[in-house]
């Protein structure tokens, strides 16, 4: 399987999805990895909850969805903020040819940190680290924060996880670290 890691920029995502997509159609890569909620601004950038800015989100992120076979990889992952049963929440989604979306896991560990206010604006899932089979492989995902909660991650490996996908937002500037 050869995948395609990439960053996104919510500024000029129309350029960026084309360049992705001649790279994909360039290098072939079976699975696009794409950063946690790429399709809007970061909005957890502000302390304070704003509804029409999480709304907002949720539209754009609901519109960036359904071109997820645009690029041309088999297999796109990725996090969208949703509305589920009352709550705000972070979730990864997994498309693919074959099958269209499927949510596949919520964000549990949210930070409150500057520009990471996440815990302000969303609810944590309950913890709930499950494997799934994409492309025949078994996988495992860990939103962002979640990689520090390495129990996750050992947890995944007992149950014979062969790749772990780990998207998350990282600025520009951090880059060089």
């Amino acid at each position: 399987m050869k995948a395609t890691i990439t960053q996104m920029n919510a500024s000029q995502l129309e350029n960026d999805w084309a360049r992705l997509q001649a790279h994909i159609a360039a290098e072939r890569s079976d699975l696009l990895l794409l950063p946690e909620m790429c399709f809007a601004p970061w909005f957890c950038v502000a302390r304070q909850f704003d509804s029409q800015v999480w709304d907002g989100a949720v539209a754009a992120h609901e519109g960036w969805l359904e071109r997820l076979y645009e690029p041309g990889a088999g297999i796109v992952v990725g996090t969208a903020p949703r509305n589920l049963a009352g709550r705000r929440i972070n979730s990864a989604y997994c498309w693919t040819r074959e099958g269209g979306l499927t949510w596949i896991h919520s964000k549990t560990y949210l930070p409150r940190d500057e520009g990471y206010w996440e815990a302000d604006w969303y609810q944590r899932a309950p913890i709930g680290f499950q494997p799934t089979r994409i492309g025949g492989l078994r996988i495992g995902l860990m939103i962002c924060t979640e990689i520090w909660f390495f129990q996750h991650a050992r947890e995944y490996g007992r149950q014979g996880v062969q790749l772990l996908l780990h998207p998350r937002c990282t600025p520009l500037p951090t880059n060089d670290k």
